[in-house]
This record gives C-alpha cells, sequence and structure tokens, in this order.
C-alpha cells in the first residue's frame, strides 16, 4: 500500500533545495500500524549527481513537527542519477514498524540544482483545534533554526505493508443518544448500583441513569428527586451506612442525597464540607478509622490566571456517623498542607497493612505526596523514600517534579502489591530536562520503594515498559480488557488532535500500544476514565469523560476464548457495607490476583465497587480471601466458585450469584456436535421475544459469516453452520468461534472444525 498526502497529477517543478532551508519534513499519518517498506522521493534539477541525506521519525511526542529527531533507522544517502525530474526508491535494509498516529521523515542537505517537488495544492491540516493547534503535512526549518510550516505536501510516498488495514474495532461506541446521555456538562462520571438489581448505573454531571439491564440507560434524575443537579464532581457513596449508595454534589454549598432504598433519594445540605470550587479536581473516599462510615478527601487545584495563580486546599473529611463530615485535614499535617496544585488523588493501601493512604497527583511541576497511615490518626508523606516522581531540576520557586494528571493503582505484576500508573503532563523541554512523562511506577515490596519502569532505553519515543511518550497525557485507568489475568490500561489526552492510548500488557510486563485494534484511534477525549461492565457480560466496557458535552461509551467485543473471568461485590458487616478499602486475592490456576474496593479516584472518577478479575486460561477457582475493611484486617476464605460468574461475597460466608439472568442465558446454550466435520448445530434458549444475532468468526477476530440477525420468539432455537463463508466458500480446517447477541446479552464460543 503506498501512503502519501500530495496528488502525483499536481506535481509540476515546484520545490524546494538546501540553499533556502537546511531542513525539510514531511508529515505522515498512516492508515493502520505497519512496516515502512520503502521510500520514493520526487526531485528535480539539472544536477545527475546530486545527493541527499533522509532521516526517519516516529510519533515524536504527539506534536505537529520533529521534537527530538529520534532515528528510526541509520541515515540514508540518496542519489539523483539523471538530469531533470525524477523518482528516486529508497528500501529500507530492515522494515521498520511504526504504531501510532504519524511518523515523519527529514530531508537535509540537498545538493545544489536539486530540489524536493511538492504538491502546489493547498491542503486542509488533517486535524486543527484551538487548544491542540494545526497539523499539516510540509515544514521546512532554515540555518538559525526557525520552522516554517506550509499548507502543501512535499511529494513523498512511503509503500507501507499493513498486517491489517481495517480495525477489528474491539470496543463499539454506544450511541449516547439510546443512552439517554446526549446532552450533558462537565466531566465526572461515578458508577454505582443504586437500586441494587445487580447493574450499574451511572451518576454523570449531577443526573442519574438507570441501567435498564438491557444496554440502554434512563435519565431517573427528577423522578428520583435529584433537583439541585449542578455540581463540580459527583460520587456514589453510602454516608450512613444502610447499604444504600447514597448521591453527594460537590459543589460551593455541597448537597447529600440520602437513598431511601427504593430508589428515592432525600436531598439535604452536604455538612461540613468546606465550600468548593471550579478548581475542585478529585475525590476518593476509605472507611480509615474504621468506625463504618466511610470518609471522604477531595482535592483542587488552583484559582485565578498564571501569574496570579493561587493554589486551593485540599481536605480530608472525617464521616460523623450523622450525614455530615467533619474537616481533619490536620491529621495529614498538624501545621497545614504544603501549597500545592493538585490535580488528581485515590486512597490505597500501598505498603500491605491494611490502613488507607492518600496519594496526591500534583500539577504545576509540584512533586507528587503519598501519605502513609500511620494507623493512630496521623499520615506521614513518605513521597522523598519512594522514588515516585524524582525532583529534576531546583526552580526559582520549589524544586521541580512532574505535571502530575492522573492515578491509579492495581497489582498490575501479581506479585501482591499495588503498583501506580502514573499519567504525566510532560512538554518536551521538561522532558529533555529531566521530567518524568507517563509511567508504571513497580512496587518493589518492603521497604516499599517503587521503580520507574520506563527505565533508561536512549529511545525518546518507546521507554523500556513499552509506553510510548506523548507530551499531553491525562487520566489513565487499569482494568484486564482481555481477560489474560494482566491489567492493562487506557490513557487520555489534553488538547485537541491528541488522541486515547489503549496499552495491553505483555507476559514479560511489558505493554503494547493496541488502540488501533480498539478501534478508538484518534478520538479525542476529555480528562478520566472508569472501566465497568455494564450489561455483566464478564468483559470491561469503557466510559470517558466528556469532550463537546458528550459522554463517550464503548462497549468492549474483544474475543478470547481461552481466557474466563470471575466479578465479585463485597459486603461487609464489621467493617463499610460495600468494603470500601476491602481487599480480595482470586486463587485460580497457580496464580493470585489481588484488588481493592476503591470508591473514587484520578481526576473526578469512580469505578464500581464491583470487581473485576481475568484469569487468563484458568476455568477454575481455588479459593478468594478477602480481607475485611475492619480495625483488626481480618480475612476470610471463600471456595466452591467458579469461572465466568458474578457473585457477591457476604462477611460470614454467605455466597450468592450476584446476577442471574446472563449465567441463565449462558446455560442455555448448547452446541453439537463439536468439533464438527459437516456441520454444528448452535442451540438457544430465549426467555422473551427479541432480536437475535449469530455470527461466526475466525480465530483472528475477523467476521466469517452471519447466521441470524433479526427478531425471534420466546422459546428455542436451532442454527445449523456448515463450515462456510458467506459466500458458500468452503473454510480450512482448525478453530472458529460464534457469538449470539441479544439486546442485553452476548455469549461467545469455540467451534473446532476437523476431519
Amino acid at each position: 500500500d503506498t501512503l502519501r498526502h500530495y496528488d502525483p497529477a499536481k506535481v509540476t517543478t515546484l520545490g524546494f533545495s538546501g540553499t533556502t532551508y537546511k531542513y525539510l519534513y514531511a508529515r505522515f499519518e498512516p492508515k493502520a500500524p505497519g512496516y515502512i517498506q520503502s521510500l520514493v522521493f520526487t526531485l528535480y534539477g539539472t544536477s545527475d549527481s546530486a545527493t541527499a541525506i533522509i532521516h526517519l521519525f516516529g510519533h515524536e511526542a504527539g506534536t505537529s513537527f520533529p521534537q527530538f529527531k529520534q532515528e528510526l533507522i541509520t541515515p540514508i544517502t540518496i542519489h539523483k542519477t539523471v538530469s531533470g525530474k525524477e523518482r528516486v526508491t529508497v528500501t529500507l535494509p530492515t522494515p521498520v514498524w511504526v504504531d501510532n498516529n504519524q511518523f515523519f521523515i527529514e530531508i537535509e542537505n540537498i545538493s545544489a540544482n536539486c530540489k524536493l517537488l511538492y504538491d502546489n495544492t493547498n491542503l486542509n491540516p488533517s486535524c486543527s483545534s484551538t487548544s491542540g493547534g494545526n497539523y499539516y503535512f510540509m515544514f521546512m526549518e532554515n540555518a538559525s533554526g526557525n520552522l516554517y510550516y506550509n499548507t502543501k505536501a512535499f511529494a513523498i510516498d512511503v509503500v507501507m505493508n499493513y498486517p491489517e488495514i481495517s480495525s477489528p474495532e474491539y470496543f463499539s461506541q454506544l450511541d449516547s443518544t439510546n443512552m439517554g446521555t446526549s446532552s450533558l456538562s462537565g466531566g465526572s462520571g461515578s458508577w454505582g448500583d443504586y437500586n441494587d438489581d445487580g447493574y450499574e448505573d451511572l451518576l454523570v454531571s449531577g443526573k442519574l441513569f438507570k441501567n435498564n439491564g438491557n444496554g440502554t440507560f434512563t435519565d431517573v434524575s427528577t423522578i428520583s428527586g435529584l433537583l439541585n443537579n449542578f455540581s463540580f464532581a459527583n460520587l456514589f457513596l453510602d454516608m450512613n451506612n444502610d447499604g444504600n449508595l447514597d448521591i453527594i454534589f460537590l459543589k460551593d454549598t455541597s448537597y447529600l442525597y440520602v437513598n431511601d432504598g427504593a430508589g428515592h433519594f432525600t436531598g439535604q445540605t452536604a455538612h461540613g464540607i468546606p465550600a468548593l470550587t471550579g478548581s475542585l479536581c478529585g475525590f476518593s473516599a476509605a472507611d480509615i478509622n474504621f468506625d463504618k462510615y466511610p470518609d471522604l478527601y477531595v482535592v483542587q487545584m488552583l484559582s485565578g490566571s498564571y501569574p496570579d495563580e493561587i493554589s486551593m486546599p485540599n481536605y480530608l473529611l472525617i464521616n460523623d456517623g450523622n450525614l455530615g463530615f467533619i474537616d481533619s485535614t490536620v491529621m495529614m499535617n498538624p501545621n497545614h498542607l504544603p501549597d500545592r496544585m493538585t490535580r488528581a488523588c485515590a486512597f490505597v493501601d500501598f505498603n500491605n497493612d491494611g490502613n488507607m493512604d492518600i496519594y496526591d497527583a500534583n500539577y504545576r511541576l509540584q512533586r507528587n505526596e503519598l501519605y502513609r497511615n500511620n494507623g493512630d490518626g496521623t499520615f506521614k508523606n513518605i513521597i522523598d523514600s519512594t522514588n515516585i516522581d524524582p525532583i529534576w531540576q531546583i526552580g526559582s520557586e520549589y524544586p521541580y517534579a512532574s505535571h502530575g494528571t492522573g492515578c491509579d493503582w492495581g497489582d498490575y505484576d501479581n506479585d501482591g502489591d499495588m503498583d501506580l500508573l502514573q499519567p504525566n503532563l510532560c512538554h518536551p523541554q521538561n522532558f529533555l530536562g529531566g521530567q518524568s512523562p507517563t509511567t508504571v511506577y513497580r512496587n518493589d515490596g518492603l521497604p516499599y520503594t517503587f521503580t520507574d519502569t520506563r527505565g533508561n532505553s536512549g529511545n525518546y519515543n518507546v521507554g523500556v515498559n513499552g509506553i510510548e511518550y506523548e507530551e499531553t497525557h491525562s487520566g489513565g485507568a487499569w482494568g484486564d480488557i482481555n481477560n489474560d489475568g494482566l491489567l492493562d490500561f487506557v490513557i487520555t489526552t489534553y488538547y485537541g488532535c491528541r488522541y486515547i492510548d489503549v496499552y495491553v500488557q505483555k507476559t514479560d510486563h511489558t505493554f503494547e500500544l493496541k488502540t488501533f485494534d480498539f478501534g478508538i484511534q484518534e478520538v479525542v477525549t476529555g480528562e478520566d476514565v472508569s472501566w465497568v461492565d455494564y450489561d455483566n457480560d464478564g468483559q470491561l466496557d469503557l466510559s470517558i469523560a466528556f469532550n463537546a458535552n458528550v459522554l463517550y461509551f464503548y462497549k468492549n467485543k474483544f474475543i478470547d476464548y481461552n481466557n474466563n473471568y470471575v466479578e465479585i461485590d463485597l459486603e461487609s458487616t464489621t467493617g463499610n457495607h460495600f468494603a470500601i478499602g476491602g481487599r480480595a486475592k482470586v486463587y485460580a490456576g497457580g496464580n493470585i490476583y489481588m484488588q481493592d474496593v476503591t470508591a473514587g479516584r484520578g481526576h473526578f472518577s469512580q469505578k464500581p465497587s464491583r470487581l473485576h478479575f481475568g484469569l487468563g486460561a484458568s476455568s477454575s477457582i481455588d479459593s478468594i480471601v478477602v480481607r475485611w475493611p475492619n480495625a483488626n484486617h481480618t480475612t476470610e476464605a471463600f471456595t466452591n466458585l467458579q469461572s465466568n460468574k458474578i457473585y457477591k461475597l457476604k462477611e460470614g460466608g454467605e455466597i450468592q450469584i450476584g446476577v442471574n439472568d446472563y449465567n441463565d442465558f449462558s446455560n442455555n446454550i448448547t452446541v453439537f456436535p463439536n468439533p464438527f466435520k459437516e456441520s454444528v448445530t448452535i442451540s438457544y434458549k430465549l426467555n422473551k421475544g427479541e432480536n437475535v444475532n449469530v455470527e461466526i468468526f475466525s480465530i483472528t477476530g475477523q467476521k466469517i459469516k452471519t447466521l441470524s440477525n433479526n427478531y425471534q420468539s420466546e422459546g428455542t432455537h436451532s442454527l445449523v453452520w456448515n463450515g462456510t463463508d458467506n459466500n458458500n466458500n468452503k473454510l480450512p480446517l482448525g478453530f472458529y468461534f460464534y457469538r449470539i447477541s441479544t439486546g442485553e446479552f452476548n455469549h461467545s464460543g469455540k467451534l473446532i472444525l476437523a476431519n
């Protein structure tokens, strides 16, 4: 496939030589991840022996022109051999893999009497925004280092080899209008099951959307009693520990809505929460004193405009047990907290002592903070001893660290302690000076220091951990999106023309960029993201903060039939009802998977209290051990559990199936014979009439055949597949997959076509 941004028919003899500009740059946007095999340059001039040197650069921080000139190849000298116009082809010694949304070619030292031609058509930028600038295809730099863009495109062809030209689109965007969420403002999204029906509901921008259990949502704000619904941020929190999720709107006069257990809320002023402003940036809740009432931590950034910015205070608020809070920020510092601009926060037990610690991701190059809970009602900032967010320069006002923009904690390497996903905004000049870009800090255990897994590879574009340097990363969240037992992550970006990234973890605990595969490449996003299995099919779906007042919501359709999962809700009696701060360890297949129940993290994000574990190939579970959130940190083991189910584990040993409908649907599917030679029959039972889509896929996820896509009545149905594609071509022997989709459920399974 040939990649070009010019029109060959409109190339004349217009071009640039090396006398006017020392460096010429061409920016390219590949259709998909692929290999660069060769380059073709259209040169012109009287010389028949002219030369030039070409360079190849990668993503270069996502900016519209090269920042580092990080070489992807050894520079190559090209030769013009005839007078006049000539197309010079350069075959790369080794094809070069590019997996991000852009790369660059630089041409320098063009000989006299020779120029690189361009198409004289004025082109619009491929992307343009007030915050992100204009992304043109052609740039020039003179000997003084001055850079100029041009609205033309150089006559350069790039011969690409794309393994896949079309995305498998493992994520499918849901229509926000059908969800009832087409008109939203703000950027605070929280998930929780407020009506205890087993489906996660959405609280966003001061509105409550009930999950109908069929893939749709209904705005129930007014009928539920949520009348005063403007807020800077909103969260679910069981304030009175009665087992019903209440709602808090955080603003100048914060508001509390108390859930009566029947789907109706009664509003009142949230006593004890200080007046908050538009500088509010994050919240997190946990029961830090083990009195069964969850406490709240809120962080703010700044007020005013540079250079007259004022850092706004953070607050630690202790639940008074009477639907109010007591400002107890003094617990974090007997004098006062330092002035700083905090953009994200999280409660986390980083040192495995059962006490909830506090992490702040600070902005404006102010160092992040990790407040260790001493267990006696005090906290101590021990960031200096952790290696997290190191100081890289002594600034005029304070030591410079990073622009922390988000945070999420998870045991990504399954070694039994919490590791930190730290998104950072990192301008190229600061990066070259030593500032940390986005990275994962690996918790090394006792004495609980951390290792920056980015390492020092000498490659500006990609760290040792596989994470590519992007200037404007914002929020990020851990989640096992393919159920292989390894945490992956998604990370958002600031500014227009900057795009979301999806990273899948490999078995060596490095990461691989897979945004294209999931079908959300070049999606401009908001501040942060949340993972939620909204349809209870065992796959994590993605909700993203807002751009242009629209909620981005994606259903996960990734298929790996070798992988399994389990989801659990915890219910505590000796601690807070929803077990916030509790910990679950799943023992399966010789591995131990660990997660904590949280209530708010990062920048305005709250994932459900339900824990989702990918189990990889493990089809059985040995046990789940829960550490309950009480002062004694008591543990309890649960056995006789199966994979691919949703459980509610109650303190005291009671086990309940959390949601029966999906499991019942899956149990009513039979496939016989399997393996098969001539044909296989897929049978399923519907509890009601609805539209059913039955499809066959290859082992690589390519759709091969549609067996059904129509309305079917209640009862049992059978479909036969004879091993052919949609054109009735016989398919080769091997593994295939089927997927049955209804309005509410999706079920997939493996098929074996054999002799």
